[in-house]
C-alpha cells in the first residue's frame, strides 16, 4: 500500500485538489459529496487500482458523515453485487439472517 503522499500527489494532479483540501467538502456530506469520492475511488482505482484506494479510504471515509458514508457503501456494495450478478449469471449465496431484508439489485 501506498502512503497518503502519493494519493496527494495523484488527486492534485486528476483533480486539482489534496487530501486536506477535500476534507472540509467532506464533512458537509451529501449527494455532491458522495459523487466526489466515488469520483476519487474511480480515478485512483484507474491510475494504480487498490495501492491508491486503500490509503485514501482510510484518511477520509470516517471522516464523511454516518448517513454519507451508509449511501456510499450501499453503492459500492451494489456495484459489486451487480458485477458478480453479471459474471455469474446468480447472486451470491450470503447466508442472510432470518430478518434480514435485502432490495432487490436493479438489472442493467
Amino acid at each position: 500500500m501506498l502512503g497518503t503522499s502519493v494519493v496527494d500527489e495523484e488527486l492534485k494532479r486528476g483533480f486539482g485538489l489534496s487530501l486536506k483540501e477535500i476534507e472540509p467538502s467532506f464533512r458537509a456530506g451529501g449527494d455532491a459529496t458522495e459523487m466526489k469520492f466515488m469520483g476519487c475511488c474511480h480515478y485512483l482505482w484507474k491510475v494504480n487500482g487498490v495501492e491508491l484506494i486503500e490509503p485514501f479510504i482510510l484518511a477520509v471515509f470516517n471522516k464523511l458523515p454516518e448517513k454519507s458514508r451508509c449511501v456510499l457503501f450501499q453503492r459500492i456494495l451494489t456495484i459489486v453485487l451487480s458485477r458478480h450478478r453479471r459474471m455469474t449469471g446468480s447472486d451470491p449465496d450470503i447466508g442472510r439472517s432470518p430478518g434480514c431484508t435485502v432490495a432487490p439489485i436493479p438489472a442493467d
